[in-house]
C-alpha cells in the first residue's frame, strides 16, 4: 500500500524562476540536464526509487553528477535517504553530490513541517 506516497513537483520556468537554477549550475560548472524541486507533506513519502533519465542516449558517462540540497533546514522527522546513507536534519543551501545519478534513493517527512528538497543533474562543462 503506497498511499502515504505524496508529493509536489517542480520545475523551473514553470514553477520557479530559471535563474535559480542557472546560477546553481555555474556554480557546479555543469550544463544542466534535469532539475527539480519537490515538496514531501508531513506523513509523507516518495519510496525507494532511481532515475532512469529522461534520455538515456544523452548521458556522459563519467562526466555527470546529480546534487541535491535540502531548500530548509531540515527539521526532525525530515529523512533523505541515497543508497545506505541517511540525511536528516540538513542545513539549508548545504549540497550533496552523488557517487553516480542511477542510485537508489528515497524521502520520507515524518515530521511536522514541509520539507523541501531541490535535485539538480548535469554533464560537467569542459
Amino acid at each position: 500500500d503506497f498511499s502515504s506516497s505524496y508529493w509536489y513537483l517542480y520545475r523551473p520556468e514553470t514553477h520557479f524562476n530559471i535563474e535559480v537554477e542557472k546560477k546553481l549550475s555555474d556554480f557546479l560548472n555543469i550544463e544542466p540536464m534535469h532539475t527539480s524541486i519537490f515538496k514531501i507533506p508531513p506523513g509523507c513519502n516518495a519510496p525507494i526509487h532511481f532515475e532512469t533519465g529522461e534520455n538515456p542516449n544523452a548521458h556522459a558517462p563519467g562526466k555527470e553528477i546529480r546534487v541535491c540540497s535540502q531548500i530548509r533546514t531540515g527539521v526532525d522527522g525530515q529523512v533523505l535517504i541515497i543508497e545506505s546513507e541517511v540525511f536528516h536534519n540538513c542545513l539549508s543551501g548545504n549540497l550533496y553530490q552523488w557517487d553516480h545519478f542511477t542510485q537508489m534513493h528515497a524521502v520520507a517527512n515524518c515530521g511536522l513541517e514541509p520539507a523541501y528538497y531541490m535535485f539538480i543533474q548535469g554533464v560537467l562543462k569542459s
